[in-house]
């Protein structure tokens, strides 16, 4: 074991301390900055930035390590600045301010906390997003009123769809797409560098397939972001194999590799599996597409059923109560379970149906995949640099779809092996087969 790799598993560790340290700090900040009490589900979306560099500190201590000195130092700052803004996300202030204050805020030698201005640069640029902001919620804030004053009820249809389509059509969307970028990247960036020389409609392709993957994962189960989580572990993990295969194989993963792994088990105990900084890269760029799922809301909208949240249900019950009178009230309570009830099975069907949707989507990419390398008269030779120049998954589809050997037209057995025999008559009467019978 070399006294680099201690070192970095050293980085490494005290990364994954500093991410530890972070949620330990925020406890006290949210007492003395004014910050909000934080959710369980946000520690741990926090705390699992540290798996990666503490898995890789391990690799390190057993020597796997043989890659760039620098990858190590960007995997840790990666890692504490995607905790960061995990932490940031439900503190209501920017992220600048945030990072200020856990860096002035508190000094062990002094429980007070200092107040530091921020330079003119950048405080400039957070007054206008402030200011930005204050106007949306003030224009919002009218239009609620203007509708409000008209007397006008949306219908129950409008209601439930801007409720169910609405956010996640400005929100989780984005966020998915942010993702499928970043686990593209993670895919590819594990075993070549060449992103930026590779053809765009073929990168296009890629990173449509893996959206609709993900967006197949996120509505089957019932849009929460599990499943597009291990869309995006399983692209790494695929990166990460294809490095090795690249490293030690000289070729790439290909269709018909499927067909022999266990081969592939019985001859890799003799190898020793070294890993470079390429695959650090591939894992910061993991980091960030957590960093976008961890931002879809994890619990079904109550707007979807036409109610922002319980308590706007109590006071919607009470309002009901008090116009209606207490005889009335019951009958109305026991509608009202019955009524979500049925909004949350319909959304639950739906869901189901764009999950399918978007898987038929994916499988259409692979087969446009597949027509754009004919259109451009791919050749797969050379498989490494066809891998490198159109990605993994439309170069691999590719080849699994052009793998099939078509019948030619008015093909037999028979009229082969007449072919066969007539060929051999011709051979032996030539001049070949009395040198080669001379030779012999």
């Amino acid at each position: 074991m070399s006294a680099l790799n201690i070192l970095f598993a050293v980085v490494a560790f005290a990364a994954a301390a500093v991410v530890v340290w972070l949620c330990v700090r925020w406890r006290r900040l949210s007492k003395t900055e004014g910050y909000k009490r934080l959710s369980a589900r946000t520690y741990a979306w926090c705390l699992s930035f540290a798996i990666l560099p503490v898995a890789f500190g391990v690799l390190c201590l057993m020597d796997y390590y043989k890659g760039s000195p620098l990858a190590p130092f960007l995997l840790a700052a990666a890692t504490i600045i995607c905790a960061m803004a995990t932490l940031h996300r439900e503190n209501g202030k920017t992220f600048l301010r945030t990072a200020r204050d856990f860096v002035s805020a508190y000094a062990p030698w002094d429980s007070r906390p200092h107040k530091a201005k921020l330079p003119g640069f950048l405080s400039a640029p957070a007054a206008r997003i402030r200011k930005a902001r204050a106007a949306r919620v003030a224009r919002r804030g009218e239009r609620q009123a203007a509708r409000e004053a008209s007397g006008k009820k949306p219908s129950a249809v409008r209601t439930w769809l801007h409720g169910t389509f609405a956010p996640w059509a400005k929100t989780d969307l984005v966020r998915l797409a942010v993702a499928a970028f970043f686990a593209f990247v993670s895919l590819e960036i594990c075993w070549h560098v060449n992103l930026v020389w590779m053809n765009f409609l073929s990168r296009l392709i890629d990173w449509a397939m893996i959206l609709l993957a993900m967006g197949a994962m996120y509505f089957l189960f019932q849009r929460r972001s599990w499943g597009a989580i291990a869309v995006a572990i399983a692209l790494y993990v695929l990166g990460i194999v294809e490095y090795f295969v690249v490293v030690l194989k000289g070729s790439v993963i290909q269709a018909g590799d499927i067909y022999a792994l266990g081969t592939a088990a019985a001859v890799s105990d003799g190898l020793k599996f070294d890993f470079g900084g390429t695959v650090l890269l591939g894992a910061i760029a993991l980091d960030l597409c957590f960093l976008a799922l961890q931002r879809i809301s994890p619990v079904v909208r109550r707007s979807a059923v036409g109610l922002d949240s319980p308590a706007d249900a109590d006071e919607a019950a009470a309002t009901e109560a008090d116009a209606t009178g207490e005889k009335d009230a019951a009958p109305a309570a026991e509608a009202a379970p019955s009524r979500r009830a049925g909004h949350r099975v319909l959304g639950v069907v739906l869901n189901v149906l764009l999950a399918c949707a978007c898987t038929f989507g994916a499988w259409g990419t692979t087969h446009a995949a597949y027509a754009w390398t004919q259109f451009l008269g791919t050749k797969f030779w050379q498989p490494v640099v066809a891998y490198s120049d159109h990605g993994f998954l439309t170069s691999f589809f590719s080849m699994w779809y052009g793998m099939p050997i078509e019948v030619p037209r008015g093909y037999s057995q028979q009229k082969a092996k007449g072919i066969e025999k007539k060929l051999a008559k011709q051979y032996d009467s030539s001049d070949s087969a009395k040198t080669y019978a001379r030779a012999k």
